[in-house]
Formats: structure tokens, sequence, C-alpha cells
């Protein structure tokens, strides 16, 4: 079983060194399919032995689909550039490749789920709606597709599933409040782009009702209180997401350009 791990990159030269350390053990390729880095991302990729291929940006859809199409081998496993193999993980990809060590892998099984545990301001959030986050990330190439147009790519997979693997793959999504005010200031853009093209309207009452819902979802609901502060934060942030991005729906319908 060989696996082309892959990873679509722009300005990431904090993360790529850690990331192509961590799967080096374990991949067969790490394909890393960029869009116009200005930084040392193509450098570090290159000298730490990824094959680099450069695509320009459409979305996230587009780039992901482009990287399954161009993996060399039978098995790929698709990652973001701030996620990380956990050891147990690590150890349970190759014990599956010890016991198929053909190219194509084990014949009754098309992909594998996989459990992501975020980590938020140093620490991991075990509740909040974060954990545990089952993705199907290993599987049979031309067995799955990623599917939307803008933010939060949905998986359209064709195949036989296996159990859940042991281990974690890693999120470290937001260093600092900084970055997560950043990643909703662009995110609420695309989900406002993407309630416009399912042909909804602003609505007044969800941009009443649904940031208190959504609170309330977290922090109570999903257990968020266990996280302590971190848990209070992540359903406050949540809650002023979903406020922004209906507001950005409106702007939208009033002429401005939400995208920015």
């Amino acid at each position: 079983m060989r696996i082309s791990f892959c990873v679509i990159t722009r300005n990431e030269e904090k993360n790529v060194p850690e990331l192509l350390a961590n799967l080096a053990p374990v991949a067969d390729e790490i394909l890393i399919v960029d869009s116009g880095s200005t930084d040392k991302t193509v450098e570090l990729a290159r000298n730490g032995k990824a094959r680099v291929l450069e695509h320009p940006w459409t979305d996230y859809t587009t780039q992901k689909n482009y990287a399954l199409q161009e993996a060399l081998h039978s098995w790929v496993f698709v990652l973001d550039a701030d996620e990380r193999l956990s050891p147990t993980l690590s150890q349970e990809i190759e014990g599956i490749k010890r016991a198929f060590p053909q190219e194509g892998g084990p014949e009754r099984v098309d992909g594998f789920r996989i459990n992501r545990l975020a980590h938020y301001w140093g620490r991991p959030i075990r509740h909040s709606g974060w954990y545990p986050d089952r993705k199907v990330r290993l599987f049979r190439k031309g067995t799955g597709t990623f599917t939307g147009k803008h933010v939060h790519e949905g998986f359209s997979f064709r195949g036989k599933l296996s159990e859940t693997l042991r281990g974690d793959l890693l999120h470290y999504p937001y260093q600092d409040l900084a970055a997560h005010l950043a990643k909703i200031n662009l995110y609420s853009g695309l989900g406002a782009l993407r309630l416009r093209d399912e042909g909804k309207t602003f609505s007044l009452r969800r941009l009443l009702l649904h940031p208190p819902t959504r609170f309330l979802r977290h922090y109570l609901w999903k257990r968020g209180f266990l996280d302590g502060f971190r848990g209070l934060l992540i359903a406050a942030l949540s809650s002023y997401y979903v406020f922004i991005r209906e507001v950005r729906l409106w702007e939208l319908e009033n002429g401005e350009d939400s995208s920015r």
C-alpha cells in the first residue's frame, strides 16, 4: 500500500518544515499544490523532498481535486498545512502498510475515517462540537472527490469504509485571537457567497436568532464549558461568525463585494 499525502498551500512557510517532518516516516509521496505563495513555501517544500506543483487559485474544491488527480499512488491522504499526524495515527498507518505491502492496499476497503483533534491556544479541544470531527482523509484514489464552491468544501465518497483508525489528526487552526478573527473575516464572506448561491436571501430573523442559538449549541449542548475559557471563546466567536455572515449576505444584496 503506497500513499500520496496531498496538501494545498499558499504562504505556509511557518507550517511546511514541521509538516514534512511529520509525514516523512509514512509518506511514499508528499504532493504540495501551491497557488502563488510569495514567501518561502515552495522553496522549503522542494528542499524537503516534496513534489511541488503550482496551480492557479480558483477555490478550495478545485485545488484539492487537482491534487487528487496528480497524486502518483493508488491511495491518497488529504490534509491541510496546519494538520499533523499524531504518533498513534502514524503508527496505525504504518501497520496498515506493513499488512498490505502491495501497491493497491486492502482489497475490501476503500477508505478510512479519522478523528480530528483541534488545538486552540495550545490546548486540545475535546468538546464544544469540535471533537471527534470524523473525516474520511485516507482513501483509494478515484473513490472520493471534493464538492462545493467556496468554503468548508464537501466530500463525496463512493466506496466501502473501514472502521475509524486509532489516533487523531491534530489540527492547529488558530495561533492567536487575531488569526481566528482573520479566518472569520475570510470565511464569513465565502459563507455569504455560498448562501446566495443556494438561493437564500438576507433574513432579519436569522440575524437575530441564529447567533445566540449557535452560542448555546457550542457552550451548553456541546459542553463547551468543559473546555474552560477556550470553550467560551469558541462559542462566542462562532456566534459572531454567524452574525457577520448574515450581514455580509445583506452586503451582497446591496451591491457590496462580500469576498473582500
